[in-house]
């Protein structure tokens, strides 16, 4: 059964919500993002599909290894 209360209150300490942040001006279709165009593009939208097609467990797994793999210092050459 899912909890019936809003997400920013498990966050945010206060009886009104919390002000709106302000929306970047950036514009959304940055041509130097990566994955906005050329082998990033396919390379990104692969990802996608193949992350879509995963069960939460296996999930789960992929972003575990990902995240200690990024956390380990890196050895000096």
């Amino acid at each position: 059964m899912p909890m019936q209360i809003p997400l920013y209150q498990l966050f945010y300490d206060g009886d009104e919500k919390p002000p709106k942040l302000p929306v970047s001006s950036r514009r959304k279709t940055d041509d130097t993002a990566w994955g906005n165009s050329g082998k990033d593009a396919r390379v990104l939208n692969r990802f996608r599909r193949l992350l879509s097609r995963m069960d939460g467990q296996d999930t789960k797994l992929l972003f575990s290894t990902a995240q200690q793999m990024a956390s380990k210092p890196k050895k000096a050459n």
